[in-house]
Formats: C-alpha cells, structure tokens, sequence
C-alpha cells in the first residue's frame, strides 16, 4: 500500500513515454494523487492537524485552479 503514494509519479512517466499531451498527463496525475490521499485518510486528517473540512476546500480549489490553468494553456497553444 505504501508505493500506491507513488501514482503520480508511475502516470507522469507513462504518459511522457507514450508521448501524449504533457498537460493532460500532469493533471491526470495530480487528480489520481490527490484521490489516492483521499481514500488513505477518509476522514479527512491528511496533514495530520484534523479538520476534514479544510482539505476538502483545499483540493477542491486546487482542481479548479489547475483546470483553468490547463484551460488557459491550451487556449494559447502552449502545451
């Protein structure tokens, strides 16, 4: 269970090894990071500090953020 915290790093490496768009492969990556943190601490302790609530406004922005970025890449044909 312990290498399962290396997702994103095994879907990085695939996806620039199958050449496909850098952009989708790094979101894919962050999002499958982000999920597998999730189901290891449900309760939503992943710090370690408490307060589920917190980190779920976290990665929820975090997600947000990053497609926009994604978004605006793509729309300036950088990527």
């Amino acid at each position: 269970m312990e290498y399962l915290k290396l997702i994103g790093i095994v879907i990085i490496v695939v996806g620039f090894a199958c050449k496909l768009d850098s952009i989708l492969v790094i979101m894919v990556a962050a999002i499958a990071t982000a999920l597998e943190a999730v189901v290891e601490h449900p309760e939503g302790d992943i710090a370690g500090v408490g307060g589920g609530s917190e980190h779920q406004a976290m990665l929820s922005c975090a997600v947000e953020r990053g497609l926009g970025a994604a978004a605006l890449c793509v729309r300036a044909g950088v990527g």
